[in-house]
């Protein structure tokens, strides 16, 4: 029993219908077909929008102009002189290079096969356009129709020539290689080769590529009616399916995208939560020894006044009051001499100055005087330990 074929998804059959309107040209139309390779059998002309050109029927050229502006670029190519070797239609690719230079590529399709693209399609495009679009790292051999295209990425730009398959009779074995070593490459380089099917995907592979960058770069330009008769229905069925495609793609990927993020974000948030928690213990923690550093740093030393008092009272010196001053203190005194307790004073240790606060005066008792005191600085360090937070003098 033979097994039945799987069901076309929706996208599928968006890109089979959408495929009918994308044809190959080489001296007739070639089909592209999702999954397959372009067919010997031609094809009629009257539904192709999208025309990917053969090599053999355009002249490429590769130009470094040393100007900065894109702008500028694109008047100095408006100006040019025709410099090609037949007349035909032009398509330009600027690229930047630097931020001083640009690389135009350049492909002229002659007169001759554009009258034959009828009727008028909506983008023509050489095909070393499209393997080019893909960046591919190697050097490119790609089988089609007979003929071998070679495709090369160079520090020049793109280079490319065709050749016919069949090489029994040596000549066009001869030409490939005064072509490639014209340009540097050789046969044993490090080739990609491409069969038949393998062109055929990557050629669409370059046109996708250039629908989705710069399809405008290879649009034929407008011609009022009186000369070419556009079948508008058909071009906007091909416009509709290519948004609806563009849509759906877009929206597929969007969904995916926002839902891996989401992902990710929950796993990070999950596996930060507690580096979050002891970095905010850590800051609370730095806040309060600041403070309280801050707070022990502004304290004055004022129970050495004291211990100062009792000394002086073992000494005979009599302590009337005491008053607080901006950085010391103003003992008032009685005592029989009030210089020994000046001398005792500045000998003290625990005092930095020491200096009268108003006139001593003389009584019967012996002499009364009042004496402003600055106590030496007392250097006191906080201890972190676990648990608590100690001081040392």
């Amino acid at each position: 029993m033979q097994a039945k074929p799987l069901p076309l998804t929706l996208a599928n059959k968006v890109l089979d219908y959408l495929l009918k309107y994308v044809s190959f040209w080489s001296k007739g139309f070639y089909p592209f077909a999702r999954g397959g390779q372009l067919q010997a059998q031609k094809t009629a002309a009257t539904r192709s929008w999208i025309v990917v050109v053969g090599r053999q029927h355009y002249f490429e050229s590769v130009t470094d102009y040393p100007i900065g502006d894109l702008a500028d670029v694109k008047k100095v190519l408006k100006n040019l002189p025709w410099a090609f070797p037949f007349s035909g239609q032009q398509f330009d690719q600027i690229e930047r290079l630097t931020a001083q230079s640009h690389r135009v590529t350049s492909w002229v399709i002659k007169d001759q096969v554009m009258a034959s693209l009828l009727p008028r399609p909506l983008l023509v495009i050489p095909e070393t356009a499209c393997i080019n679009a893909l960046q591919q790292s190697h050097p490119q051999l790609l089988s089609r129709l007979k003929h071998t295209l070679i495709v090369a990425n160079t520090n020049d730009g793109i280079i490319s020539n065709v050749y016919q398959t069949d090489l029994s009779n040596g000549s066009a074995a001869v030409s490939r290689d005064n072509f490639l070593s014209s340009v540097g490459l050789s046969e044993q380089a490090s080739w990609q080769r491409n069969d038949d099917k393998e062109t055929h995907d990557q050629l669409l592979k370059g046109l996708g590529t250039i629908l989705k960058t710069a399809p405008l770069n290879f649009a034929l330009p407008f011609k009022s009616p009186s000369s070419v008769t556009y079948p508008w229905k058909n071009g906007l069925k091909l416009l509709g399916g290519l948004l609806v495609v563009y849509l759906f793609l877009t929206s597929a990927y969007l969904v995916a995208s926002t839902a891996w993020v989401d992902h990710r974000i929950e796993q990070l948030r999950v596996q930060s939560e507690p580096v979050i928690e002891l970095r905010q213990q850590a800051t609370q923690l730095q806040a309060e020894y600041s403070a309280m550093e801050a707070l022990v740093s502004s304290v004055t030393p004022m129970w050495v006044v004291w211990d100062l008092a009792l000394d002086l009272a073992d000494r005979g010196v009599t302590l009337r009051n005491v008053h607080k001053e901006s950085g010391g203190v103003i003992f008032f005194l009685s005592a029989s001499k009030a210089s020994d307790v000046m001398s005792f004073l500045s000998k003290d240790p625990r005092v930095a100055s020491a200096d009268y606060a108003f006139p001593v005066s003389q009584k019967n008792t012996g002499q009364e005087f009042a004496v402003k005191v600055v106590f030496v600085a007392q250097q006191i360090t906080l201890m972190a330990e676990l648990g608590a937070v100690t001081t040392i003098e």
